[in-house]
């Protein structure tokens, strides 16, 4: 029952602290309009890319895991507690017409909408599939947590590595995990597998509706539907190689959530760019978006470039403005900066010695 208790409080952490990080680039930028939505999920991308700066460094130093678990937890408790001073009326406002909005309007779509979402959390979490990359997602953590280490020691083996391995080391996505298993004293699998996956469920289907409601002009009801008939055709995939099949089987991966969350983000930036090229908050999820992906897979260093220019570049096109050719440089810039790295260390040219 404790554990139980201790998983349920760590998620909605997770989730307070997304909603904290989002709120606090809605103040800096002046932001008027909230969404409870929208800026939980511009949170995690932001939270994601903060976590990156600070904990590859310290990977690369050798530092223990100790050392980011301290580092990272005061880093969360002055971004919440500064949300949470300047923000709290704002959100118990919006929290109160939520509330009473969903009273107002609630139908056997929104009915439909919550039983399915609920389904899907009850799937992923207790889904027992096991795959080849389960000893590196969750031996990883394990492996950290137990020898207070960050990624010295191989997950496989459980051998001293002589060097970091290239494909893995920019990720820190596993080391997040480490992270929370070793603060709140929850097992890692717990952390990964069940935590990790209910926030990835939860995120897609509030991306679902936000597009929904980008493509429908604010229609509730449409947009509703629209998320709706996603989850239909993402459970009618059954090839192993969709990304619904990441994300029913294989929710805790970090290929799961690029292919998702990130994927599902940046068509809705592009959509909000082509209805508002000057929205200045959408450029900045788009900037997070680039800077946070390679924090949870080194597939979105090809993946996410590759999918904003297609989308970005268009809208150049369309509107030749050179001002959004510029925009677009800079919000590629973070996850170009991040290849270059990783290619220099998979060519030899920059040594990465884990002894």
């Amino acid at each position: 029952m404790i554990t139980l208790i201790k998983t349920i409080l760590i998620f909605f952490l997770h989730m307070y602290a997304f909603l904290s990080f989002g709120s606090i680039l809605c103040s800096i930028l002046k932001i008027k309009t909230f969404s409870f939505f929208k800026v939980t999920i511009s949170g995690f991308f932001i939270y994601f890319a903060f976590f990156e700066i600070i904990a590859l460094p310290l990977i690369l130093a050798k530092e223990p895991l100790s050392t980011l678990s301290v580092i990272w937890i005061i880093v969360c408790i002055l971004c919440c507690v500064v949300a949470t001073w300047f923000y709290h009326q704002q959100w118990f406002s919006v929290f109160k017409h939520f509330g009473k909005q969903s009273i107002h309007n609630i139908n056997v779509w929104c009915v439909l909408l919550v039983v399915i979402i609920a389904g899907q959390l009850v799937m992923v979490v207790c889904n027992q599939n096991v795959t080849s990359d389960s000893a590196y997602y969750i031996g990883m953590v394990t492996t950290a947590v137990h020898t207070n280490t960050m990624k010295i020691f191989s997950p496989y083996t459980g051998q001293i590595e002589k060097v970091f391995e290239v494909r893995y080391i920019f990720s820190t996505y596993p080391m997040h995990n480490a992270v929370i298993a070793q603060l709140s004293g929850l097992h890692p699998l717990i952390q990964t597998r069940t935590i990790m996956s209910g926030i990835v469920i939860l995120l897609v289907n509030g991306l679902y509706y936000l597009i929904g409601k980008k493509l429908f002009k604010g229609n509730i009801e449409r947009a509703i539907f629209f998320t709706v008939a996603m989850l239909c055709i993402d459970l009618s995939m059954h090839s192993i190689y969709t990304n619904a099949a990441f994300l029913f089987y294989r929710t805790y991966e970090g290929k799961a959530i690029i292919g998702n969350v990130f994927m599902s983000m940046i068509l809705y930036c592009v959509i909000s760019l082509y209805q508002k090229p000057d929205d200045r908050l959408i450029w900045w999820d788009v900037f997070f978006v680039s800077a946070s992906c390679i924090s949870i897979s080194s597939t979105g260093m090809f993946l996410v470039p590759f999918a904003l220019a297609a989308g970005l570049f268009p809208l150049f096109l369309h509107l030749r403005s050179f001002g959004i050719f510029k925009k677009t440089v800079v919000v590629i810039l973070p996850v170009c900066i991040y290849f270059m790295m990783c290619f220099l260390c998979s060519k030899g040219i920059v040594a990465l010695p884990a002894i």
